[in-house]
């Protein structure tokens, strides 16, 4: 993508003051080459939020949070115009002047901002510098996005800070596609959702209660933000931020939500950070007492987790509310002129009061509606606010966000699955379904349970009048199917088990998603069938070097692996038959966090830290491909946005061990975090009968991803497993809650008898 700026400057004073700017730029940088006089301090952080003008709010604030949460020891600067801001103990106050940038940025290891360096602002190597940005889904275009009506200032200044980024925090598909750009930005992203959101999920009570006596009121009191945004313009080459005359009634506005919400309601007036300094309130005689004024305060969001209801123009704020199911409403009186001197990312309209769609001259490959209503003057809103219905709304919430059906999200690859997409994509609605047989278990999803785009059913996929329901209740247009009887032995003792729920479940599933789709007007645009198979449908390998690739013939051996063939075929059959768009892929032996404790690497870690016999199949010579459970989720997450329709991709760690060498390095591994001798637990070994039809050697080639999507595993075995069994030694409650019952029963006919 170009990213050059396209127009020429003609305008005389606009270029006199580019010039000015530039000289400006190179003295300050010349400060910043006096400051390298200083060593940098690996455990300093700077920060700065909305140009020194913030305080201790918006991205910044929570993830400066963590990191003293994780290590004490980092010390905090942060930049501010208003030295009277109020910051935590362990965060420095330091001026937002040119000097104090240039000797604390250049002093920092981090940095951390949610907006622009100044121009002649100068890393240093080894220096890491976070943007989090400040907004999820825009309203109002940026960057080159804006035309004529970004500047040529503006420009450079958005360039060079962009070239100093390491990472960018992103929460959303639609902020890829604007960002390059928006932003002028073609480096990393950290897809982890917007920290500041996270105070919006979840139990709420408590900002509810805190704002309710920090104002003296009721309980029954409710209240909506309304929080409008800047204006801007330039004056001889010079950018102005302003603010609209606002022309909302607010007596009306208090009565309509009374009328229609009930209880008494009060307005919490928020303006933009680049209006605060200069805004003092809003003065009426008879209103004085129903509006707040929180517009000088550091953060927003713990202020909107308190709302019961959200108002603005174009804030991209609109969406972060309606996504936690808070009425959202948009007031745009200004939206012809406002059009015209700035694109919009959304087709509003000027004519009536409709839904309406993406601008897909900006984001062609996005496709939905906007989930709330829009009102140009105080009697469009009056009528928005009277009509509001709310099941309407958060359907028309759901509709906004991808509807995802992880089958078997309880489970290990699935838990894990489940919460990268919660967690990277707050957008999208995932619904977790899971039978919660033996190895699903709700406890592996503890910190993303109450999160407002995650939902859990407990159903069975071979229920097909159940899934029928799901498809149809969720509107479902992606599946992630992850379910599945899947440990070899317990297939060897009860293969009709693994038929019916890898076989006919997976059958079941195909089944609703055809019917589902086939009967919309799109019919299967947009919609995908993702389906994770395993690397034993292809049979064993013999010690030659070779490996399994997406074309080797399918030889399976146990009724384990019988059963998934089985499966993978029907998948591709219902593509070649009726079009629908599947993926299939093919992974190697997960390891990690939360997996059941039958599978090896758990077992033995489990068994070594109680002094329990390690039961070794055969001689131990069998060998196998590790990848890393986050890797493989990684994969997914890749495979299933990216990902070739109808092809089928491998999913390998190039990480082969013989069962015995593994074994050894857990061992070691565990005897020095237990602070054992070493081989101290050597003498656990204990070999037994080799399994029925136990293949000999898998290994897959997972270059076909590494070329076409860019994928590889970012762990190799030995880092891989040093945070597996520390994970597994810090978290015994967990083991031992897994570890009883029906568990220990299987456990002793499956092992202690060999």
């Amino acid at each position: 993508m170009d990213l050059s700026y396209p127009y020429e400057v003609t305008d005389k004073k606009e270029r006199a003051y580019i010039r000015k700017r530039k000289r400006a730029a190179f003295l300050h940088s010349l400060c910043f080459y006096v400051c390298r006089l200083f060593p940098i301090k690996k455990n300093l952080v700077s920060v700065c939020t909305f140009e020194g003008r913030g305080g201790f709010g918006c991205n910044p604030k929570y993830v400066v949070q963590e990191l003293h949460k994780r290590n004490p020891d980092y010390e905090f600067v942060w930049f501010v115009n208003d030295m009277n801001k109020n910051f935590p103990d362990y965060i420095r106050k330091v001026p937002n002047t040119l000097w104090s940038r240039a000797y604390w940025l250049s002093r920092s290891k981090v940095w951390i901002d949610n907006y622009r360096k100044p121009l002649g602002t100068k890393k240093r190597k080894g220096q890491y510098y976070l943007n989090t940005n400040h907004y999820t889904l825009g309203i109002k275009t940026v960057g080159l996005w804006r035309g004529k009506g970004f500047s040529k200032m503006a420009y450079l200044v958005s360039k060079n800070d962009s070239e100093m980024i390491d990472d960018l925090i992103i929460d959303s598909k639609f902020c890829e596609e604007m960002c390059p750009k928006g932003l002028i930005y073609s480096g990393s992203y950290l897809k982890t959702g917007a920290p500041r959101c996270d105070v919006l999920y979840g139990n709420r009570e408590k900002y509810k209660n805190a704002f309710r006596e920090k104002y003296g009121l009721g309980e029954d009191t409710k209240v909506v933000m309304f929080a409008p945004t800047f204006r801007e313009g330039a004056k001889n080459g010079v950018r102005m931020v302003y603010s609209q005359i606002w022309t909302i009634d607010f007596a009306k506005l208090i009565q309509c939500l009374e009328e229609r919400f009930g209880g008494t309601w009060y307005i919490c007036v928020r303006v933009h950070p680049q209006l605060a300094e200069q805004f003092h309130g809003y003065t009426d005689e008879h209103l004085q007492k129903r509006i707040i004024n929180e517009s000088q305060s550091d953060d927003m969001y713990e202020i909107l987790a308190a709302m019961d209801a959200y108002i603005t123009d174009y804030s991209s704020a609109v969406f972060e509310a309606c996504y936690c199911n808070m009425p959202a409403f948009l007031y745009v009186d200004d939206l012809t002129e406002y059009k015209d001197s700035r694109n919009l990312f959304w087709n509003l309209s000027n004519n009536e009061i409709e839904h309406v769609s993406n601008n897909k001259k900006i984001t062609p490959g996005i496709d939905v509606e906007l989930p709330f209503d829009i009102a140009r003057n105080n009697e469009e809103l009056k009528k928005c606010i009277l009509q509001f219905d709310k099941t309407r709304y958060i359907d028309n919430v759901m509709k906004f966000k991808r509807n995802i059906l992880i089958t078997g999200g309880a489970g290990f690859i699935g838990s894990h699955v489940v919460r990268l997409f919660v967690n990277q994509y707050p957008e999208y609605h995932i619904i977790n379904l899971d039978k919660l047989t033996y190895a699903g278990n709700l406890a592996n999803l503890k910190d993303i349970e109450n999160a407002a785009n995650y939902t859990f059913i407990k159903a069975d996929i071979c229920d097909f009048n159940k899934i029928m329901d799901i498809f149809k209740q969720y509107q479902i247009d992606g599946v992630i199917h992850l379910a599945a009887e899947s440990h070899v032995d317990r297939s060897i003792k009860d293969p009709f088990t693994f038929a019916q729920t890898n076989i006919m479940g997976t059958l079941s599933l195909l089944q609703a998603a055809k019917l589902t789709w086939e009967s919309l007007p799109e019919k299967f645009e947009n919609k995908r069938f993702y389906h994770i198979s395993t690397d034993e449908v292809y049979g064993a390998l013999k010690f030659d070097g070779t490996l399994f690739t997406e074309e080797t013939k399918y030889q399976p051996h146990s009724p384990y692996s019988a059963s998934k063939a089985s499966s993978d075929h029907f998948v591709r059959a219902f593509h070649d038959t009726y079009g629908m768009p599947t993926i299939v892929t093919n992974c190697s032996n997960n390891y990690g966090p939360y997996q059941f404790p039958e599978k090896l690497i758990p077992l033995f870690i489990n068994n070594i830290r109680r002094g329990k016999e390690l039961p070794v199949y055969g001689k131990g010579e069998n060998v196998r491909d590790w990848l890393y459970v986050e890797d493989h989720a990684r994969a997914i997450d890749i495979i299933f946005h990216k990902g070739k329709i109808a092809d089928t991709y491998n999913i390998g760690g190039f990480n082969e061990w013989k069962n015995i060498d593994l074994i050894k390095v857990i061992i070691k591994t565990v005897d020095r975090l237990l602070g054992n001798l070493e081989g101290y637990s050597l003498r656990l070994i204990t070999y037994v009968t080799d399994r029925k039809g136990h293949d000999l050697r898998y290994a897959i080639d997972s270059n076909k991803l590494k070329k076409e999507l860019g994928w590889e595993p970012s762990l190799q075995f030995e880092e891989g497993i040093e945070k597996t069994v520390k994970w597994y030694l810090d978290n015994q409650e967990w083991m031992e809650n897994v570890t009883s019952g029906e568990y220990l029963k299987y456990y002793q006919e499956m092992y202690e008898n060999k």
